[in-house]
């Protein structure tokens, strides 16, 4: 595999991962707060209607004439009014019954107060109601038909952008990837030619041109200074070149 290549898939995995993750982290919050409202709208749709039949100001049959109208174009919200005891009061539909309630859920919710559930798709509360000093059982059930369909549009949504996305990714990485590969036309720096030797006509002449008011030679002085022979050696062969012994 080539380098460009290896560099692009490398880039694109990466960025793919991370993008996938945010998309994810994006549709649970949107799935979390999608069922909190609907709990939400749930629990006032439950009360309101129990109160409407608690306090007689609609009789029980058009309050079920209502549901099953309703149901055959919304969601309607079925729901069912208990004592403590589990004697029932009311009920949307008994014969289409979704909850199923028992004594132990009835139980369950006196003790807790209040109670979230799930059945399948629909979603369920169980609350403790006060009315005029006494206290009663209400559940209640939906399916939150909009909530997933705004839910199934979330998620198709995202792939889109993930498919579209991870597209741009490869195309960038890869021409990303070939510009810095690509040999730079600073990249090769041609070296310097060295300096031309003096002839030794020029040595000459620096040589004749030397006044005997700088006498002793530089020469000289390094050799009476050192002590060391390699040092010695040395200062004569810089001080007096082979040109400048000739003469």
């Amino acid at each position: 595999m080539k380098i460009r290549t290896a560099l692009t898939l490398k880039n694109t995995c990466v960025t793919a991962a991370v993008l996938a993750l945010c998309m994810l982290l994006i549709y649970l919050m949107s799935e979390q707060a999608r069922s909190r409202t609907f709990f939400h709208d749930l629990r006032s749709e439950a009360v309101t209607k129990a109160h409407l039949f608690l306090q007689n100001q609609v009789d029980a049959r058009t309050m079920q004439s209502i549901y099953l109208n309703n149901k055959k174009f919304i969601n309607e919200v079925e729901i069912a009014v208990y004592t403590t005891d589990f004697q029932m009061l009311y009920h949307d539909a008994i014969q289409n019954d979704i909850i199923k309630e028992d004594q132990a859920m009835i139980d369950r919710i006196l003790k807790k107060g209040e109670t979230e559930f799930y059945i399948g798709d629909y979603q369920g509360i169980g609350m403790l109601y006060s009315l005029n000093g006494q206290d009663y059982v209400i559940t209640a059930a939906a399916y939150d038909g909009y909530g997933y369909n705004n839910l199934a549009q979330l998620r198709h949504t995202l792939l889109l952008l993930l498919l579209i996305g991870l597209t741009l990714l490869a195309i960038t990485g890869y021409l990303l990837a070939q510009d810095a590969l690509k040999p730079s036309a600073t990249s090769y720096v041609r070296p310097r030619p060295s300096p031309p030797r003096a002839s030794a006509t020029a040595c000459r002449s620096r040589t004749r041109s030397m006044s005997w008011a700088s006498w002793p030679p530089p020469s000289t002085r390094c050799w009476s200074d050192s002590r060391s022979p390699s040092t010695r050696k040395r200062c004569s062969l810089v001080m007096f070149p082979t040109s400048f012994v000739r003469l």
